[in-house]
């Protein structure tokens, strides 16, 4: 169901009540972390069509813990971004079009499993944040390093977790990312911040009219002139706040466009 995570526990299904990961509650990294911490080498992992990156974490874990780890060609996917994410990041033992996966996975489900490789306690502590929420900030410098950036979410400190050469992110309270969905959070608090400031200094621009036109209309010159040139300032000011708006706009529609 919406706004829960789902984790495997042996032959038992779950619904965890931890934060988001990516953005998102349900996530597909933490079913696939559970999965790679109770059934590891007896697992078969597959990330489909999608957007964004997440699965990508979890599957490489699951690759690490002995599982075996299939992906949709991402050529043959509506959406490729999760998919290739997944293939540059975890490395699949298996690529295979959408309409050749059933025969595929039936073929690996009857393989015989592979040798028993423990799950780190790390990788356990991140399935039981998904499970119950909690995390402490002791429990964080067991598993990660304190990052310079900020939780988006929630504007905590956030410890960086090294995936081979790759970077996630997650804060005490449990939020996490990978790099780019950290990248599109900072950006949408950069959007927000930018906003706020606009706001603020239109109100001011509206407030300093209003002082002017009152002392003009009591005869107080000076304190008018003072006032508009306060608004002539603020206004100044906004119109810097809206060029960096509408250059962060051409910016994102540049960059989707190279996307696609």
């Amino acid at each position: 169901p919406p706004g829960r995570h789902l984790l495997l526990d042996g032959d038992t299904l779950s619904l965890g009540v931890g934060p988001h990961e990516n953005n998102v509650r349900p996530a597909v990294d933490p079913m696939l972390r559970s999965a790679a911490v109770c059934c590891g080498y007896r697992a078969v992992g597959a990330v489909l069509t999608g957007t964004q990156d997440d699965g990508a974490s979890g599957l490489w874990v699951m690759n690490q813990c002995g599982g075996i780890t299939v992906i949709q060609d991402p050529k043959d996917a509506a959406f490729p971004e999760m998919p290739l994410n997944a293939l540059q990041r975890a490395k699949p033992q298996h690529i295979v079009k959408l309409a050749d996966m059933p025969a595929l996975l039936e073929r690996l489900v009857h393989q015989s499993a592979g040798q028993p490789t423990p799950a780190p306690k790390s990788l356990q502590y991140e399935v039981e944040v998904a499970r119950s929420g909690h995390s402490t900030m002791n429990d964080m410098d067991r598993i990660g390093r304190r990052s310079v950036l900020t939780c988006p979410d929630c504007q905590g400190t956030m410890w960086e977790i090294d995936e081979d050469d790759l970077v996630r992110y997650r804060c005490h309270v449990g939020h996490a990312y990978t790099e780019e969905t950290m990248a599109l959070g900072l950006e949408e608090n950069l959007r927000r911040a930018l906003g706020s400031a606009l706001r603020a200094l239109d109100e001011r621009i509206a407030l300093a009219e209003k002082l002017k036109r009152q002392a003009s209309q009591h005869g107080n010159h000076k304190l008018a002139q003072h006032w508009n040139s306060r608004r002539k300032e603020f206004e100044t000011e906004a119109d810097v706040i809206r060029q960096a708006i509408k250059r962060a706009d051409d910016i994102d529609v540049t960059q989707r466009g190279a996307a696609e």
